[in-house]
């Protein structure tokens, strides 16, 4: 029942990330000097010649860098919570 109301968002979305994601390469592409590397030119030519660990090793690194400033936020917005809820304050 909710997923045909919400397809169309999904859509959107993957589309969205997509395009946005393609900008990101494009960039990372532009910015990498001789001396300096992006992660993106290190990872494309492994993806594309060869198949090593540093492609899943960079994913998992990103991933959980990720979840842990998730996780952070979430602490941080609780803690406030917990502050104003100490200091009678509503919201």
């Amino acid at each position: 029942m909710t997923l045909p109301i919400i397809a169309p968002a999904l859509f959107v979305g993957a589309l969205m990330a997509f395009i946005l994601s393609l900008n990101e390469f494009t960039i990372a592409l532009f910015l990498a000097t001789p001396e300096i590397e992006t992660l993106p030119r290190v990872i494309w030519p492994n993806l594309r010649y060869t198949l090593t660990p540093l492609v899943a090793a960079a994913s998992v690194v990103t991933m959980v860098l990720t979840l842990f400033g998730l996780a952070g936020a979430a602490w941080l917005l609780r803690l406030e919570r917990f502050v104003d809820h100490l200091l009678g304050r509503r919201r």
